[in-house]
């Protein structure tokens, strides 16, 4: 190039980066000019730390979180944010082809000063990779690790869709992370691979995980892996939190003996136990493993393990949240009964959740019926379906109930819940429930539900709840609902005010009827057994628009109508 040309060019791009200073400045200062630039920076601050604190509670967590996009808004925003560490200590990393996530890593750890921080790592195997990448976990992420040990508090590796062959590479990878670096405050660990098809977890051996135990490891989470309990009891000697969802190779009562400040226990995907796998503990007959501190327990096992394991435990009655499963009803009274002995104290929720789905249990499909109860209840006129901005699930009950008809195997004796009081009264109460919902999937046979549903003592039961306000209820249970009402006369649903009927269609391609029809023969049983309209009467997935007829009809009885067509809702 001639010696002319390339000083005109220099002095071009000295041009352009002058222009493009002026430009930014110029952003800058029309940026300035908006009121939300002006905000105090108290304000601010708050405002930012409140879309924070819901982005930290929310189980849908961005890789970019909210209150960081916020940054952008403005010059004035970002420098904001710079200058205040908290903002900089929940690094959410996600492995894709432009990856620079080791220096977002490097810069988010720079600017969190002293605060300690949580770095949450997720590596999903590219669809064009048949057997993933070569290096699952980067290694130049590995090294900032490695260099920001200290300040990690919290560190979470998700590794989806890879096949086992690999596991041992997996394992490597992760020993390589804690090879180095102090790891001095860390107190969360998730360690999460998500198998091909279904593979049956293999063994994850935690010694050769940690060189060192981190000294202030409080909660180990794994997923995917069996943990083999002879090779890692020092590692899980002290937990206050363990999570085990893809099983344990040992036995249980030893593992609740090297923790017995528990406060969290979920052990989940266990397969049909060997006898040696959960014997009584220290096989001493009488002898209960005592867990004061718990507050999370979930155990999902076979029946006659889950049966074994409660009867050698010892845990508070008021726990924070509960979920045993799976039980099959020919051996409930058994079951609560041994709940009883392990747990003091009766359930009584407010609001209670019934649904019904299908579920394949070793290669068979199968009736599921989850129980869900919390210990709080919206007000009837503030229900809303979204059950993610609820309170907190308190207790969960799934059922296994019976084979789909037609499929291989025999059927469960018993097709009822709660059908017999004194299997369950010590343990389960609706004596102060506010709202119940019952509900099934779409794609349910409409006779087969008909047939194999609730039972009667359980419509008398919530019929006869003398706090019930809300009944939310899928359509296709509408015959048992009406015969309750007829059978038990005006002393039914003493306090029901709010009544929602969903999947309406379904119902009504059943029993090949208009929505009118529908209706107009809810009208008629509730007009006989009530002495007040209720306040709401509400209609979900209704085959047609509700004609003025169907309303004035439903207007004898309720004060208010809602119908819709859609899953939309007030």
């Amino acid at each position: 190039m001639d010696p002319d040309d390339i000083e005109t060019q220099k002095a071009l791009d000295a041009r352009i980066e002058q222009l493009q200073s002026e430009l930014t400045d110029l952003k800058r200062r029309r940026n300035a000019l908006s009121p939300i630039s002006g905000l105090p920076l108290e304000i601010l601050c708050k405002i930012l730390l409140l879309i924070r604190q819901e982005e930290l509670q929310s189980e849908d967590k961005k890789i970019v979180p909210q209150y960081i996009l916020l940054c952008h808004v403005s010059h004035f925003w970002r420098t904001t944010m710079l200058g205040y560490p908290q903002f900089w200590v929940d690094i959410r990393l996600a492995l894709s082809t432009s990856w620079r996530g080791w220096r977002m890593l490097s810069f988010m750890a720079h600017h969190s000063g002293a605060q300690k921080i949580s770095v949450a790592y997720t590596h999903d195997r590219p669809s064009n990779h048949e057997h993933g990448p070569e290096i699952p976990i980067d290694l130049n992420l590995v090294r900032i690790l490695h260099e920001e040990s200290s300040k990690i508090k919290s560190l979470s590796l998700v590794l989806e869709d890879f096949d086992s062959s690999r596991d041992r590479v997996f394992e490597a990878d992760v020993a390589n992370i804690f090879s180095e670096g102090e790891f001095s405050n860390l107190e969360d660990f998730l360690f999460e691979i998500t198998p091909i098809g279904g593979e049956e977890p293999p063994i994850l051996t935690l010694e050769k995980v940690f060189k060192h135990r981190p000294p202030k490891l409080q909660r180990l989470e794994v997923v995917g892996r069996r943990v083999c309990l002879e090779s890692s009891r020092q590692q899980l000697e002290g937990m206050t939190h363990l999570i085990l969802k893809g099983g344990l190779v040992g036995n249980l009562f030893e593992l609740l003996s090297l923790s017995p400040g528990l406060k969290t226990l979920n052990v989940t995907g266990l397969q049909i136990a060997e006898s040696s796998s959960f014997p009584h503990p220290q096989n001493t007959p009488g002898h209960v493993s005592q867990l004061p501190h718990l507050e999370s327990f979930v155990l999902s096992l076979d029946p006659d393990s889950l049966l074994n394991v409660l009867k050698g435990i010892q845990i508070p009655p008021n726990l924070a949240y509960l979920e045993l499963g799976w039980v099959p009803p020919h051996n409930a009274r058994e079951f609560f009964d041994a709940w009883e002995r392990a747990q003091r104290g009766v359930i009584e929720p407010r609001h209670v959740l019934i649904g019904r789905l299908r579920r394949f249990a070793v290669g068979r499909p199968s009736v599921i019926w989850s129980i869900l109860g919390w210990n709080t209840a919206e007000p009837p006129d503030q229900f809303k379906l979204q059950r993610i901005n609820r309170s907190p699930l308190s207790v969960h009950l799934p059922f296994i109930l019976a084979p789909i008809p037609g499929s291989e195997g025999p059927m469960i004796k018993g097709e009822y819940l709660f059908d017999e009081p004194q299997e369950y009264e010590r343990k389960w109460s609706f004596g102060k429930v506010r709202v119940v919902e019952i509900a099934a999937s779409a794609e349910e046979d409409s006779a087969e539900l008909k047939k194999n549903t609730l039972g009667n003592h359980f419509w008398t039961t919530i019929a006869n709840a003398p706090y019930l306000q809300l009944l939310h209820l899928d359509s296709r249970f509408e015959d048992k609902f009406k015969e309750t009402i007829i059978t038990l006369g005006q002393g039914a649903f003493p306090a029901l005010q709010y009544l929602i009927f969903l999947l309406v269609w379904n119902e009504t391609d059943f029993r090949q009827i208009s929505f009118h029809e529908f209706a107009t023969s809810i009208v008629e049983y509730i007009k006989v057994d009530r002495r007040t309209p209720l306040t709401l009467l509400g209609f979900r997935h209704c085959p047609e628009e509700a004609n003025q007829d169907t309303l004035d009809a439903l207007k004898e009885v309720a004060v208010n109508v809602v119908c819709r067509e859609t899953a939309e809702w007030p």
